[in-house]
């Protein structure tokens, strides 16, 4: 008599909901965040066009972001393939074609350092937050998620006091006003705005002042 043995099969562990990213008041579409393409960043690069599709989806899933040193890799190893003739000459920030990849690439991290310094932080909810009541398909973009994470920062800065708003105008008027201390009028000024320091003990250092305590 023979004994079938039974295997088991162990669950597989449930998966991830997918992110959602919504594009209008009716609209919703799963986030399908790939690693960055380089070889079509090259291309870009080369020809024109726009790399903020793959981009946008890896910031918004928070994903690994693409580098300006990490590009220039790729164009290496890719003319190590090609004829020297075909080469593509290494580029820097500034070259036509690949400057506007390497400000979408700053972008980038700068909207990740907002998301890694503020834990509260969601740029995603953010975005379908105002995307919902669209009326027309809207596509995220980096200009357009960095304006957002900006205004999350502008929006989490305490307020300036009265009093921090005044010394920061005092200070103000009393250096242009030293630009000009060999006028009679700006001399007046320069006592006057003494006077006012002095009375709410707020001390007014010039940067040639500060220069010479050093």
């Amino acid at each position: 008599m023979t004994t079938k043995q039974v295997t088991t099969r162990k669950p597989s562990a449930p998966k991830a909901p997918a992110l959602m990213l919504v594009k209008s008041d009716s609209v919703s579409v799963a986030i399908n965040a790939q690693p960055f393409n380089f070889e079509n960043a090259i291309h870009v690069g080369k020809i024109g066009g726009s790399v903020e599709e793959n981009l946008v989806m890896l910031v918004l899933a928070k994903k690994e972001l693409p580098t300006w040193d990490g590009l220039k890799d790729a164009i290496k190893v890719q003319n190590k393939t090609l004829p020297v003739n075909q080469r593509i000459a290494m580029p820097h920030s500034k070259t036509k074609g690949f400057n506007t990849i390497n400000q979408a690439f700053a972008n980038a991290h700068t909207i990740r350092k907002v998301e890694t310094e503020n834990p509260k932080f969601n740029l995603l909810l953010a975005w379908n937050d105002k995307a919902k009541t669209a009326k027309r398909v809207t596509e995220p973009t980096i200009q357009g998620l960095l304006k957002i994470a900006r205004g999350f920062v502008n929006g989490n800065k305490p307020e300036a006091t009265p009093m921090e708003i005044f010394e920061k105008g005092l200070k103000l008027a009393y250096k242009g006003a030293l630009e000009f201390k060999d006028s009679k009028q700006a001399q007046a000024r320069v006592s006057k705005l003494l006077a006012m320091a002095q009375a709410d003990n707020i001390t007014l250092v010039t940067e040639t002042e500060n220069d010479s305590e050093e």
